[in-house]
């Protein structure tokens, strides 16, 4: 059987020959460091991730947005695998609107442009509707159109109707 031999990292003697309770607490501080080691680097990725999401400006929020809506009618931003983004789409689309969709989840920049949308006050930032080049909301404001009876005369205004 192999003996633990553990030595002081400034003296370099040896520590008295480990008993089982000193074994014992031996496993549970080495498990601990490893344990906090990795809590540090998820603390670093969070604060990298933070970091990420308060270097960008309000301004800079918009250009980013204002990039992708331009010129377009009616541009929803959505993630794939969010079912509240497919249902205001279908709803959308049931009047013949024929919108341009980004996918950010499938976007290069994605994570950048929901940044933007969140900086710009939309919490969650999708679905973001944008009809005329405004922003309109998220699925409680398009319903609040819809219930209203607005929805519909906004799609024809901004021409993203052809009716």
């Amino acid at each position: 059987m192999a003996s633990l031999h553990i030595y002081h990292s400034t003296t370099e003697k040896p520590f008295a020959k480990p008993d089982h309770n000193t074994t014992t607490n031996l496993t549970f501080l080495l498990l601990f460091c490893v344990h906090n080691k990795l809590t540090k680097q998820k603390t670093k990725l969070r604060l990298k991730k933070k970091n990420l999401k308060q270097n960008i400006s309000k301004k800079q929020a918009m250009d980013i947005v204002n990039r992708l809506v331009e010129q377009k009618p009616l541009v929803i931003f959505t993630k794939s695998c969010c079912c509240i983004s497919h249902s205001v789409m279908q709803l959308i689309s049931s009047y013949g609107a024929n919108a341009t969709v980004y996918q950010l989840d499938e976007m290069s920049n994605g994570k950048e442009v929901e940044s933007a949308l969140q900086k710009l006050g939309l919490r969650p930032g999708v679905p973001a509707v944008f009809i005329g080049q405004k922003l309109v909301g998220g699925a409680n404001e398009i319903i609040s159109l819809q219930v209203q009876g607005r929805l519909v005369p906004a799609l024809k205004q901004a021409g993203a109707l052809w009716v």
